[in-house]
């Protein structure tokens, strides 16, 4: 049994859409984890020159906020000019969240849950990170 010409065309017109479809995904998760990578590192390189410890939670939040960024970067094609201004909202919530952790009265200087969550109701709404 032979398919009509037009059903074999619509069927490979899905299959290379698929194709094309499942590559820009795969392009797009690349670029999101190269930037929640970048920015993740900047973000720890602030904070330990500011000698400040981050609890375990509160790094996850860390990345969690990173990665909502960098994935609505991604999926707002930024340009080069609004990826710098991403990079300094996310510095002035690093430089928040460092202010946070010197009030506390700990001998060390430590980012936890209410750090982080005072830090973040402080700058957010502030794009593309919340």
């Amino acid at each position: 049994m032979t398919r009509p010409v037009a059903w074999t065309a619509v069927a490979l017109f899905y299959v290379i859409g698929g194709v094309f479809l499942a590559r820009a995904q795969s392009l797009e998760s690349e670029q999101v984890a190269r930037l929640t990578k970048q920015w993740m590192a900047t973000a720890q390189q602030r904070l330990n020159t500011a000698g400040v410890t981050i609890t375990d939670d509160a790094a996850v939040q860390l990345e969690q906020l990173i990665r909502r960024g960098a994935t609505t970067a991604v999926r707002d094609h930024l340009n080069n000019e609004q990826l710098g201004q991403a990079s300094r909202a996310l510095n002035a919530f690093v430089a928040r969240l460092i202010e946070e952790a010197s009030k506390s009265p700990q001998a060390t200087v430590r980012i936890g849950d209410p750090q982080f969550k005072a830090a973040q109701a402080s700058v957010c709404p502030l794009y593309p990170f919340c």
